[in-house]
């Protein structure tokens, strides 16, 4: 038997939405975390090995809390939003 918590479809996408909000649609995600948003709005968490599942459980915790941060490459820099 599987431990780890399933989420509906329903949570996924409500989940994907947090981030996705929290990081100015996504401009400010790190290329990684932005890999495994794309990964849930498209196959969903059930298909995630165990450390992409808890990166991006820690993800949508970090942007709930407001702690999701501009990657450290890009938060000095002035970047035109198209």
């Amino acid at each position: 038997m599987n431990a780890r918590a399933t989420y509906s479809r329903e949570t996924e996408y409500l989940h994907a939405l947090i981030v996705l909000n929290a990081t100015g649609d996504g401009d400010d995600l790190e290329p990684a975390d932005l890999r495994l948003l794309e990964e849930v709005v498209n196959f969903g968490t059930g298909s995630m090995g165990s450390r992409a599942r808890q990166r991006w459980d820690a993800l949508v915790t970090e942007c709930q809390g407001g702690l999701y941060g501009a990657p450290r490459g890009l938060q000095s820099e002035s970047r035109p939003r198209a």
